[in-house]
């Protein structure tokens, strides 16, 4: 579409939306993603480079944290997870997977831009370091309920960090927390944190306490 419009004359404008969209990892039921090691090796495994320029026209970057650079308590300071297998294949190994593992992922379908060839993209990825993803599409009305029920078929599925309609950087936060009625990840050291963002009348102190919130979840 963007070379159609620029062989026109015309030019393309992307809009970024105020939310992170990426596959969430269950880390409350015992299964391999339970291991935080195992969660960074999937980062290092995906090439979300690569995914951008070849499956979104360059039309977005790389998300390093739960927030947009628009949001309070963004740090300009995090790097996204640079695409590095052989990382990724170690902390698998050092989690006690050194052949990979199987586990089931349930991803929108028609939910996001170009969402389906973007989870065939991060499976290949992940098959690359061992690990093998059983792709299960999903709409839009049944993450939802998923979401409602803490009833997820699978361990890795599709969630965004969102903060829409408020662009209240903790919402991106609770969603993914012990806050959660239904949660996938819960670390209630993190509790007091978010106390002082949501109490601080500060705006420099309220941001330097997001943007931990914003380096611990990296």
């Amino acid at each position: 579409a963007r070379l159609s419009i620029e062989r026109g004359g015309g030019r393309l404008y992307n809009t970024q939306e105020d939310r992170v969209w990426g596959i969430a990892l269950h880390a409350l039921r015992g299964t391999a993603t339970a291991d935080i090691r195992v969660r960074q090796a999937l980062n290092y495994a995906v090439n979300k480079q690569a995914i951008i320029d070849g499956l979104l026209a360059g039309g977005t970057m790389a998300a390093s944290q739960p927030l947009t650079p628009a949001l309070l308590g963004y740090d300009p300071a995090l790097e996204p997870y640079p695409h590095d297998p052989a990382r990724a294949r170690a902390l698998l190994a050092e989690a006690g997977f050194p052949q990979g593992f199987s586990a089931l992922a349930t991803v929108s379908v028609g939910v996001n831009a170009n969402d389906a060839a973007i989870s065939q993209q991060i499976a290949a990825d992940l098959a690359a370091v061992g690990v093998r993803i059983e792709l299960r599409p999903a709409s839009a009305a049944q993450i939802t309920q998923w979401f409602r029920e803490g009833s997820w078929p699978g361990d890795l599925f599709s969630m965004d960090f969102g903060t829409m309609p408020s662009l209240d950087p903790m919402r991106a936060f609770r969603m993914h927390s012990c806050r959660n009625p239904q949660p996938w990840f819960c670390d209630p050291a993190l509790e007091p944190l978010f106390e002082e963002a949501q109490t601080q009348a500060d705006e420099a102190k309220r941001r330097e306490t997001i943007r931990r919130l914003s380096r611990l979840y990296h």
